[in-house]
């Protein structure tokens, strides 16, 4: 009876000891999400998103991300398959707070494919097209 209480011990012990090594490496090794994997992705390529956006009117001066509106979807071609996978963000220009423009990108195996980048949507000023 004593052989089996300490064999119960001993392998507490180990557990509790794999928990707690498991518990100090995982906080030291946060997995980062596909995500904000996406969104290191877009800010570090934010001056070629600016530069095309830019190319799209002589007008626009400056363009502000919405960050935040970062998503990913599936698009649609008529056919079962679908289209496959976008990504989609949405943003502002020359500080107008009623302006607005959206680019989309194809992803292929879960990586935003930059070649992809077009405008969803034309630039819009209090929801009339900026001409």
């Amino acid at each position: 009876m004593k052989n089996r209480r300490g064999l119960g011990v001993i392998i507490s012990v180990f557990f509790m000891t794999f928990i707690v090594l498991g518990a100090i490496w995982g906080h030291q090794h946060p997995t980062i999400s596909s995500h904000e994997k996406q969104l290191t992705f877009l800010k570090e390529h934010e001056a070629d998103m600016t530069q095309f956006i830019k190319a799209q009117n002589p007008k626009i001066e400056s363009v502000q991300f919405d960050w935040d509106s970062v998503e990913t979807g599936y698009i649609g071609n008529g056919t079962p398959q679908g289209g496959g996978k976008i990504l989609t963000i949405y943003g502002t220009f020359n500080g107008f707070s009623d302006s607005s423009w959206m680019l989309g990108f194809a992803m292929d195996k879960g990586k935003i494919v930059l070649e992809s980048m077009s405008m969803f949507q034309p630039l819009r000023v209090g929801g009339m097209i900026y001409e």
